[in-house]
Protein backbone atom coordinates (compact mmCIF):
# COMPACT_ATOMS: atom_id res chain seq x y z
CA UNK A 1 0.00 0.00 0.00
CA UNK A 2 1.43 3.35 -1.01
CA UNK A 3 0.47 6.32 1.09
CA UNK A 4 0.18 9.90 -0.12
CA UNK A 5 3.04 10.78 2.20
CA UNK A 6 5.41 8.15 0.77
CA UNK A 7 4.46 9.19 -2.79
CA UNK A 8 5.38 12.78 -2.00
CA UNK A 9 8.70 11.70 -0.53
CA UNK A 10 9.46 9.31 -3.42
CA UNK A 11 8.92 11.89 -6.15
CA UNK A 12 10.41 14.79 -4.21
CA UNK A 13 7.33 16.98 -4.40
CA UNK A 14 6.96 19.54 -1.65
CA UNK A 15 4.02 19.31 0.72
CA UNK A 16 1.69 22.30 0.74
CA UNK A 17 1.90 22.73 4.51
CA UNK A 18 3.93 21.16 7.30
CA UNK A 19 2.43 18.47 9.52
CA UNK A 20 1.32 19.81 12.92
CA UNK A 21 3.32 17.10 14.70
CA UNK A 22 6.13 14.83 13.50
CA UNK A 23 4.99 11.48 12.10
CA UNK A 24 6.52 8.34 13.62
CA UNK A 25 9.14 6.57 11.50
CA UNK A 26 6.91 3.47 11.26
CA UNK A 27 3.81 5.47 10.29
CA UNK A 28 2.96 3.47 7.13
CA UNK A 29 3.15 0.16 9.00
CA UNK A 30 1.13 1.58 11.89
CA UNK A 31 -1.77 2.84 9.73
CA UNK A 32 -1.73 -0.32 7.62
CA UNK A 33 -2.06 -2.57 10.66
CA UNK A 34 -5.36 -4.47 10.96
CA UNK A 35 -7.78 -3.35 13.67
CA UNK A 36 -8.86 -5.62 16.47
CA UNK A 37 -12.53 -6.61 16.62
CA UNK A 38 -13.00 -4.21 19.55
CA UNK A 39 -11.46 -1.29 17.63
CA UNK A 40 -13.50 -2.10 14.55
CA UNK A 41 -16.72 -2.25 16.58
CA UNK A 42 -15.96 1.16 18.14
CA UNK A 43 -15.35 2.70 14.69
CA UNK A 44 -18.56 1.16 13.33
CA UNK A 45 -20.58 2.38 16.31
CA UNK A 46 -19.17 5.88 15.90
CA UNK A 47 -19.96 5.98 12.19
CA UNK A 48 -23.44 4.47 12.55
CA UNK A 49 -24.41 6.75 15.44
CA UNK A 50 -22.69 9.85 14.09
CA UNK A 51 -20.73 10.27 17.32
CA UNK A 52 -17.17 11.31 18.03
CA UNK A 53 -14.48 8.66 17.86
CA UNK A 54 -11.77 8.66 20.49
CA UNK A 55 -11.26 7.70 24.10
CA UNK A 56 -14.41 7.53 26.21
CA UNK A 57 -13.36 10.59 28.23
CA UNK A 58 -12.60 12.59 25.08
CA UNK A 59 -15.92 11.62 23.43
CA UNK A 60 -17.87 12.65 26.54
CA UNK A 61 -16.04 15.97 26.84
CA UNK A 62 -16.46 16.71 23.12
CA UNK A 63 -20.19 15.88 23.22
CA UNK A 64 -20.62 18.16 26.24
CA UNK A 65 -18.66 20.99 24.62
CA UNK A 66 -20.82 20.76 21.49
CA UNK A 67 -24.13 20.23 23.29
CA UNK A 68 -24.48 16.73 21.84
CA UNK A 69 -24.90 14.70 25.03
CA UNK A 70 -27.89 12.86 23.53
CA UNK A 71 -25.56 11.27 20.97
CA UNK A 72 -23.93 9.33 23.83
CA UNK A 73 -27.18 7.69 24.92
CA UNK A 74 -28.06 4.22 23.65
CA UNK A 75 -30.54 4.23 20.77
CA UNK A 76 -34.14 4.01 21.91
CA UNK A 77 -36.11 0.94 20.97
CA UNK A 78 -39.42 1.59 19.26
CA UNK A 79 -42.16 1.36 21.88
CA UNK A 80 -45.05 1.73 19.47
CA UNK A 81 -46.14 -0.74 16.85
CA UNK A 82 -46.16 0.19 13.16
CA UNK A 83 -48.54 3.02 12.36
CA UNK A 84 -49.20 3.86 16.03
CA UNK A 85 -47.12 7.01 16.38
Amino acid sequence: MVSERSSLEKWGRAETCPDPVPWPADWVAWVSEAMTETELERVRRSVNRGTSFGSEAWAVQTAQDLGLEASLQPPRAATQGPGKL
